[in-house]
């Protein structure tokens, strides 16, 4: 199973691919790059549903279960363009976002659930107007995250654990 900083390299990268424009992960730290370029910020994650969609047992050697509840989650993005006309830049997002064959290869495991409107946040900034533009992405996939449970007993093959 990925990590939340896996997915957010493997979505960082596919932003980059699709736009053909540098993509770089908030407080990365490091020069700016030159624009247009593009800021990707994990914002959070949240469960989809109130309980996991399954949940499956192996025993270890000492007798106790690793349980694993399989949860599907959201995972909220922002990503934000500085550079000139940075709206024309992310609109070509929301497209690639509906077609299977591009989203598909980058995301085997997750899918590409919402697009929120593009905003024009333009603002001053060092004497002069800077161009910027900003969109929310949350995307969905599911999570295999497994823990230890102790047995308490075992009757006549049944096992009986507290969870």
């Amino acid at each position: 199973m990925k990590t939340d900083d896996d997915i957010w390299s493997d979505f960082n990268i596919w932003i980059a691919r699709i736009t053909g424009l540098t993509s770089i992960r908030i407080w990365q730290g490091g020069p700016q790059p030159e624009r247009p370029y593009l800021v990707t910020n994990l914002i959070g994650s949240r469960e989809v549903r109130d309980w996991p969609l399954d949940q499956f047992g192996e025993e270890d050697v000492d007798g106790q279960i690793d349980m694993t509840p399989i949860i599907e989650m959201e995972w909220n993005f922002s990503v934000n363009c500085y550079g000139e006309a940075p709206m024309n830049i992310l609109r070509p997002i929301i497209a690639a976002s509906h077609l299977t064959q591009v989203e598909e290869p980058n995301f085997p495991a997750l899918v590409i659930h919402q697009c929120s409107p593009i905003r024009n946040l333009s603002e001053w900034h060092d004497h002069d107007w800077e161009p910027r533009a900003q969109m929310d992405m949350d995307l969905r996939g599911l999570t295999a995250d497994g823990h230890l449970v102790d047995t308490i007993e075992t009757s006549e093959g049944v096992r009986f654990i507290r969870i």
